[in-house]
């Protein structure tokens, strides 16, 4: 069995980043990230890990199903900003990942997805000295098998 997650997380970038432009505001590409630090320019999108299960199990395949957060975050000062830009980001990632029967290709890593579906989109907006923070995060389940 191989462990999917680094295939899927380079797969979701590429999705996001290489193959599609995800732009805020119009002709400003963003920038997907593992891992963002402080100093980093707002809006992004943040790729992260939330679970993995085996599944479809039979006696002669193992099934896997991952669940990534395809988190974007914008930030403003207090009193300016709201969702329009986190909306607007969101309205250009749904269709790169639900595209009626085209999901992501992992063939180059041995690996098939056999379905991929967002379970949630879960807005939150966090207050801190330094701004507002508008987060959504997009959830997606991938159910992967090896190619035989």
């Amino acid at each position: 069995m191989i462990y999917a997650l680094d295939p899927l997380i380079v797969g979701t970038i590429k999705l996001l980043e290489t193959d599609n432009s995800i732009e805020y505001p119009s002709g400003n590409q963003l920038v997907v990230y593992t891992q963002v630090d402080n100093d980093s320019d707002f809006p992004c999108i943040i790729i992260e890990p939330s679970a993995f299960v085996e599944n479809d199990v039979t006696r002669n395949s193992i099934g896997q199903s991952h669940v990534l957060n395809i988190e974007v975050i914008s930030k403003f000062k207090q009193g300016q900003g709201g969702w329009g830009a986190n909306n607007n980001i969101v309205s250009q990632i749904l269709p790169l990942i639900r595209d009626n029967g085209l999901y992501m290709d992992l063939s180059a890593d041995s690996l098939i997805v056999k379905n991929q579906t967002i379970q949630s989109i879960q807005p939150l907006k966090e207050s801190y000295k330094d701004g507002v923070y508008y987060r959504s995060i997009i959830v997606v389940e991938f159910e992967i098998e090896e190619n035989p």
